[in-house]
């Protein structure tokens, strides 16, 4: 009897879990007749996100590679500007403390 009740509790238990972290998308924005434009309508626009990207290198294949890389980065989350600075002056931490200072 023991035995039963505890593997109804687990049972129990298991089922709650795995419903409590399904997805859910509310009704408004499921089923068949629901286009993309108005689901995209829904959802609210991001923020413009910018960033400073500062990399040391005097390497054409590593800059060229970093470039294409946020260039790819870029067509994936256009919200997200990136601004590349390569410090190119003396020593790299030097450079660092200088562009944080300014």
């Amino acid at each position: 009897m023991y035995i039963k009740r505890t593997c109804l509790f687990v049972m129990l238990f298991m089922c709650c879990l795995l419903w409590g972290c399904h997805k859910m998308d509310g009704p408004a924005l499921s089923g068949p007749d629901v286009s993309e434009s108005q689901k995209a309508a829904v959802q609210p626009a991001p923020q413009k996100v910018h960033l400073k990207l500062t990399y040391s290198g005097k390497d054409i294949v590593w800059i060229s590679k970093i470039e294409e890389i946020v260039a790819s980065f870029t067509a994936l989350y256009p919200w997200i500007e990136i601004e590349l600075d390569l410090g190119r002056e003396g020593v790299y931490m030097e450079y660092l403390k200088a562009s944080k200072a300014s």
